[in-house]
């Protein structure tokens, strides 16, 4: 096997791998849709603020492993779960096109501010209200990450053919 097929093998797995991840993805979505953006008792507003934790942190385990794939590396350290979103919606010219948008880096960062407050808040819950923005957030934010995922595969199942 040529280094050339190595490399379009190594592509057509990463691409294969975000794909299945994204499937995760759209599971969640969908039990965060199924739940409903507005919390209605104490015990659904936490479970809510799970499913929106889980949520992200799949969405970072899946541009960690795009970025590790086709970077060599992922961001570590104090700020490394931001430093991960911004390495993922940053083109870097003849390596590979931004992994996300703009929009979608800055809806990913409000997100990940959430988490960190639902999981490191041990002093307090999330407020109901602030749990439906943010699964409003999330469910309004999904489908274009979805389909910066969906291009970002195409890109990588195409960029060992020539094109």
């Amino acid at each position: 096997m040529s280094p050339s097929d190595v490399a379009n093998a190594i592509r057509a797995r990463v691409a294969a791998e975000l794909l299945a991840e994204l499937q995760s993805l759209e599971d969640l979505a969908a039990s965060v849709a199924d739940m409903g953006a507005q919390p209605s008792t104490r015990m659904h507003a936490l479970a809510l603020a799970f499913q929106l934790e889980r949520y992200y942190t799949g969405a970072e385990a899946l541009l960690s492993r795009a970025l590790r794939a086709m970077d060599g590396d992922v961001p570590s350290g104090g700020s490394s779960h931001q430093e991960i979103l911004r390495a993922a919606s940053v083109a870097i010219d003849g390596l590979r096109p931004a992994i996300v948008s703009n929009e979608v880096f800055l809806q990913l960062r409000d997100l990940l501010a959430f988490r960190h407050y639902a999981r490191h808040g041990y002093d307090a819950e999330p407020r109901s209200n602030r749990v439906g923005e943010i699964a409003g957030l999330l469910l309004q934010m999904h489908p274009a990450l979805v389909a910066c995922i969906r291009r970002f595969a195409d890109w990588l199942s195409r960029s060992g053919d020539g094109t």
